[in-house]
């Protein structure tokens, strides 16, 4: 049976509560404040409610109702206020501890019986749900801290199996482990002053621990490039360069390949710095002709770590050059732009740099410019050992992991094909010849309202739902004859970024490619796909006025 505490000074009350409670309750009563007091403490956990008179709560002391207070009582015992007749509570004199409701005398046992039924069903429902919350907090945080075992687990998981690749390539000659092992230090050191300079990117230690992991396998895709062009020991010809070039979205396509690799927040690092990290501030890199801040800021950091390790390292086809030349070099442009913010934080870390390559050098030339003792074992030791790995294996065990890997490249038309799709919304192949239009994923039907019959009626068609400013330019950079311009430049697609009104959303930031294939001299199809932007994708060009023709 639950317990009712009485304490008021005149006993008629005390009686007349009795009479009431008694066949509910086992009660407690008591005409003395210290003893009220000590009655709450007691009994705290079994009392249902508490009859307070207004004379017994006005002597009770500060001290005693602070440790009252500091039990947190009142929040799981309800007081009811006995007072000599009806009072409105803000009519009562400041008492030093809070009550629940107001009785005033003479009691109606018909109306406390209800008040007390309320406040005692409402405490109780307090408690059940406070109870309920606690226990669903208590297993969030248990569920939490699985996960995050779980995600070191997969994270150990995705490490070693980009690592695994990594040290492929090494072994193939393409990048000596010292090159790798410097980007990684050059990349944190850039994110690390990045972070202090530049707070709008909230680079966390965390988020350049992640990134500076994820720096390692931007070269990823050079598996899938023939070891004729890979190790050249000359100049690529321009159609070599072109194949070479492939390594960026050949990486990609490795990395959506790899079932062991969660598509986290890690997984997209690794995707953005292997894509991306040959995209130039100025849109004169490639895959994809990106613009300013339209390349993730982690690739843009691997991009410059990477540039100034090419120029200090030699080369089968080139000497390494001097620090001081390598500097003056990226300063000038000589090997593609930088953005302001990057060349600050160049700038900032050139000291650390040039100690990082002297530390880091490949053996080949490790005494150029300045002596340096070889760097500590215990740094090299985990790239070592997987390397070692590779050294014991023959080379039949060799050729065998590295031609698996190479495999999901094997068909490099159809592979690049389905990156495109996979990585879009919508996505269109039209027979130029035959005058056909197929829809691979999604329907066109979606965007313009009906399916055009053929490419020149759907780029039309696609231009007028686009934003005013952008349908010129639309048409003009997906017409045959813009495409035709771009092959002989020797441009694999063409890109456009514009606003579009679709049947279900207007002015939807979007990104649409076309990929013409030749047959002979004619374009026999073109790929045309369209990826809806959102969150870090969005281009801040599309929230200002300015005009995307002139600029």
């Amino acid at each position: 049976m639950q317990k009712m505490l009485v304490a008021a000074s005149s006993a008629e009350h005390r009686t007349l509560l009795y009479e009431i409670f008694a066949s509910q309750y086992e009660l407690l009563q008591t005409d003395n404040s210290r003893e009220l007091c000590e009655l709450l403490q007691q009994h705290k956990d079994e009392l249902a409610l508490a009859f307070i008179s207004e004379t017994l709560a006005e002597r009770i002391t500060k001290e005693d109702a602070a440790a009252l207070l500091s039990i947190h009582i009142f929040k799981a015992v309800p007081v009811l206020l006995l007072v000599p007749e009806e009072t409105e509570p803000i009519h009562l004199p400041k008492l030093p501890i809070p009550f629940s409701d107001v009785i005033g005398c003479p009691i109606n046992p018909t109306v406390v019986k209800k008040r007390v039924a309320n406040l005692v069903g409402f405490f109780s429902s307090e408690k059940t749900l406070e109870q309920l919350v606690n226990d669903q907090t208590k297993k969030i945080l248990e569920q939490n801290r699985e996960l995050r075992d779980q995600q070191k687990k997969i994270n150990t998981i995705n490490n070693d199996v980009l690592d695994t690749l990594s040290m492929v390539i090494e072994y193939r000659d393409v990048e000596s482990g010292r090159h790798i092992h410097r980007i990684r230090k050059f990349t944190e050191v850039l994110l690390q002053t990045l972070a202090e300079k530049y707070p709008k990117y909230h680079l966390t230690p965390d988020k350049i621990e992640l990134i500076t992991s994820a720096s390692s396998i931007h070269d990823i895709g050079k598996i899938a490039i023939p070891d004729s062009i890979l190790l050249a020991p000359r100049r690529l010809t321009y159609e070599e360069f072109r194949i070479m070039k492939q390594h960026t979205v050949k990486g990609c396509e490795i990395l959506n390949q790899l079932d062991a690799v969660e598509r986290n927040e890690y997984f997209r690092y690794c995707y953005d710095i292997c894509r991306y990290h040959h995209e130039k501030w100025d849109g004169m890199g490639y895959p994809d002709g990106l613009v300013g801040d339209q390349i993730p800021i982690w690739a843009q950091v691997v991009s410059l770590a990477d540039c100034y390790d090419a120029l200090t390292s030699e080369r089968p086809y080139k000497s390494a050059y001097s620090h001081e030349q390598a500097v003056e070099m990226i300063r000038t442009g000589a090997c593609g732009a930088f953005s302001e913010e990057m060349m600050d934080c160049f700038s900032a870390v050139l000291p650390k740099f040039r100690d990082l390559a002297i530390r880091y050098a490949d053996p080949s030339h490790a005494d150029r410019n300045v002596k340096s003792p070889p760097p500590p074992a215990a740094v090299e030791k985990p790239e070592e050992h997987k390397k070692d790995i590779y050294q014991k294996m023959d080379r039949n065990d060799l050729i065998e992991t590295v031609e698996h890997l190479k495999q999901v490249l094997a068909d490099t038309r159809k592979g690049d094909r389905d990156v495109l799709y996979r990585l879009s919304d919508y996505a269109f192949e039209f027979d130029i010849a035959n005058d056909m239009l197929h829809e691979r994923k999604n329907s066109m039907k979606e965007i313009v309202g009906y399916i055009p019959k053929n490419y020149e009626e759907a780029i039309n068609n696609l231009a007028d739902c686009c934003e005013e400013e952008y349908r010129t330019l639309f048409i003009k950079f997906f017409r045959l004859r813009h495409l035709y311009e771009k092959l002989s430049e020797g441009e694999e697609r063409v890109v456009l970024e514009c606003r579009m009104d679709c049947a279900h959303a207007h002015r939807l930031p979007v990104r649409c490619a076309a990929v013409p294939l030749l047959k002979g001299d004619s374009i026999e199809k073109v790929f045309l796909t369209i990826t809806i932007l959102s969150g870090d994708e969005v281009n801040h060009r599309f929230d200002t006025d300015r005009d995307i023709v002139t600029g």
